[in-house]
């Protein structure tokens, strides 16, 4: 059941972008810790954990914020990992085949087509809060896009020097996805309450 939006109480930005920055953390981490379980078992070459881990780590934090403010349910996260694994998952399915290529060309593809995917399910559960779903699939796949791309450009920063802050620039190029993503999807939310 959705809740009642009132005018009179201002959305969370500062702690939706928290939410946010902390489920892509999340996300990270479940990444890395698939990656370590796929490595040790001996399958290598696979990207869908990915979406699965940041899809999981990040829809499950917003989730828990968004049932606290407005009442949107369970769907979000799954959702939320599902739209992001699935284009990985086609990935993968290209790369047995032998039509494939080289990762770091198709994740800002896979990435937008994951924002398209994500953004048709979240759309759906915000119908109740008004806002209009083109809009919400749009402003998805442009945050999606530009989380995408922040992760990308780690492909130029490898050429930096001196190395030792290399590891820093990709760590933040990493990890500054979930700030992105809170800003542009939270100022929809914002606008529902003023």
């Amino acid at each position: 059941m959705i809740k009642e939006i009132s005018n009179a109480t201002s959305f969370p930005m500062g702690k939706w972008i928290l939410t946010n920055f902390l489920g892509w953390l999340s996300g990270f981490a479940l990444v890395v810790g698939l990656v370590i379980l796929f490595d040790t078992t001996g399958v290598e070459g696979v990207q869908f954990f990915i979406g699965t881990g940041m899809g999981a780590g990040l829809g499950f934090f917003q989730q828990r914020m968004l049932k606290r403010i407005f009442g949107i349910g369970e769907p979000w996260a799954l959702y939320t990992t599902l739209g992001l694994t699935i284009p990985f998952v086609l990935l993968d399915i290209l790369n047995v085949l032998g039509i494939g290529g080289q990762f770091s060309f198709f994740l800002p593809i896979c990435v937008g087509a994951a924002g398209l995917l994500i953004g048709i399910g979240q759309a759906k559960l915000l119908k109740p809060l008004n806002i209009q779903p083109l809009r919400w699939i749009g402003i998805s796949v442009v945050s999606w896009l530009l989380c995408g791309i922040a992760v990308y450009s780690i492909e130029y920063s490898m050429a930096l020097s001196p190395r030792e802050f290399t590891l820093a620039i990709n760590l933040g190029l990493i990890l500054i996805g979930g700030l992105i993503h809170g800003v542009i999807t939270g100022s929809v939310f914002k606008a529902l309450r003023r």
